[in-house]
């Protein structure tokens, strides 16, 4: 078990932009449940956009997320915020170097973490909500498979 210090709160724009995109993903899923969803947020470096998309998680009761990015590097942003935060209390960090899914404890949430180079590396994983970012956007493309809606043909 990790130290968790950290216990900080959303700051207002944060808070707005998670409200936001759980509105949009609620709605969708209400009105047009055959699509897949997907959510831009805009934001600017220095945002908090890694510790808004687990708050989001957390608001939608996500408990399987898979992290795709350009830059490997933000992986420790990613391992850090869900590591020291104690609203990410129970939550795993699965990397190519960390923690491997078949040592995971499939009963608390978990993000798997890859780069694109990478994405192959993890084939034998049920369907995610996917968060794929890169260095100014967030992008988010929730694959609703894990709520029990049909997949669509972006996912297969």
């Amino acid at each position: 078990s990790r130290d968790r210090t950290w216990n900080f709160k959303m700051r207002p724009e944060q808070k707005a932009a998670v409200n936001k995109a759980a509105e949009h993903f609620r709605s969708f899923k209400a009105n047009e449940s055959a699509k897949t969803p997907h959510f831009l947020w805009n934001a600017k470096m220095r945002f908090g956009k890694t510790f808004a998309a687990y708050q989001l998680a957390l608001e939608m009761g996500w408990k399987k997320i898979l992290v795709l990015t350009f830059k490997p590097a933000v992986k420790s942003a990613w391992a850090e915020d869900l590591y020291c935060h104690k609203d990410f209390d129970g939550w795993q960090f699965i990397s190519r170097e960390g923690l491997e899914y078949a040592r995971v404890d499939k009963s608390k949430p978990f993000a798997c973490f890859g780069s694109v180079n990478s994405a192959n590396a993890y084939p034998h994983l049920p369907p995610f909500f996917l968060i794929s970012s890169t260095v100014s956007i967030m992008l988010f493309s929730f694959l609703l498979t894990m709520k029990g809606i049909a997949p669509s043909a972006a996912n297969k």
